[in-house]
């Protein structure tokens, strides 16, 4: 054994085995009161928002008399998400270097 103490590992008290175990990442300390982020709150929220989004849509396209992945609602939007993120992305990446390129001076084909 080594002269140092081991620390207790982070999801067990050291009371382990007296039956009570403690669970930091999970359940708030004896006497303090659970705490929220904004964070926590706008991705509660966030999520919450689309569950009922696609609750409702899937309910009122089935009344409609859809079926299968027309209940989706918006379809060919959630289809196109994809791409439309990969193009965001590009158009920013390529303003973003332009801009850049412009403010350094840095021009690759003046070297030729």
């Amino acid at each position: 054994m080594s002269s140092q103490a081991e620390l207790p590992h982070p999801f067990f008290s050291p009371d382990l085995g007296k039956g009570t175990r403690s669970y930091p990442l999970f359940v708030p300390a004896q006497g303090s009161a659970a705490q929220f982020d904004v964070g926590d709150i706008v991705l509660c929220v966030a999520v919450g928002i689309l569950i009922l989004y696609f609750g409702v849509g899937m309910i009122v396209l089935r009344v409609r008399g859809r079926h299968g992945s027309e209940l989706v609602p918006n379809v060919e939007f959630w289809k196109d998400l994809p791409s439309l993120i990969k193009e965001g992305f590009v158009v920013t990446f390529r303003t973003t270097r332009a801009k850049l390129r412009s403010a350094t001076g840095y021009h690759p084909y003046e070297s030729l």
